[in-house]
């Protein structure tokens, strides 16, 4: 797959939006004595802010509200937004989660072997559905941003533009 012209300059967005919101650069990081091996540090969901626990079609997420979701490393200076159930769903069925596991090389897993954490990202290119899927939950992962660094097949992220209906795969499964 050749990423366009607007999906390029997402990810020099992301590369750098990442180098300003941690003070290194990704691959510098694990030198540096805040990062401990592949795992970025957690934020913890503030407490004035509830997730929405979310079940489509049998799978299990939960969905961070915008201002917790501001939280995460990763977030971008366009901002955030609250998706809702019906977002989510559409998310789902577009089949963005079931190509970025199948990209996976000797993955035996299922979309439904993931529970999944779904935000909303504002990009100048439309609004997205971002959705952190996890095959091995960690612990408080109802409560907490959770983010892991080189998680391979276990760990992916995927964002669903909802006005452009392209998936973006980041991971071992975005070859």
């Amino acid at each position: 797959m050749n990423p366009s012209a607007t999906q390029h300059r997402y990810l020099l967005l992301l590369g750098l939006s990442l180098l300003l919101a941690t003070g290194c650069h990704p691959d510098a990081c694990d030198d540096d004595p805040k990062w401990t091996g592949n795992t970025l540090p957690r934020h913890s969901v503030p407490r004035e802010y509830d997730v929405v626990p979310v079940q489509v079609d049998g799978i299990e997420g939960v969905i961070v509200p915008a201002e917790a979701a501001a939280f995460r490393k990763r977030a971008l200076s366009h901002g955030t937004w609250t998706p809702t159930a019906v977002e989510v769903a559409i998310f789902e069925r577009s089949g963005c989660a079931e190509r970025a596991i199948e990209g996976c090389r000797n993955n035996e897993l299922r979309s439904e072997d993931y529970v999944r954490q779904y935000e909303g990202n504002h990009f100048p290119f439309g609004r997205a559905v971002y959705a952190y899927l996890m095959c091995e939950p960690i612990e408080g992962w109802r409560s907490q941003i959770v983010y892991v660094r080189d998680g391979g097949c276990c760990y992916i992220s995927v964002d669903y533009n909802l006005d452009t209906e392209e998936c973006m795969f980041y991971g071992e499964g975005s070859d």
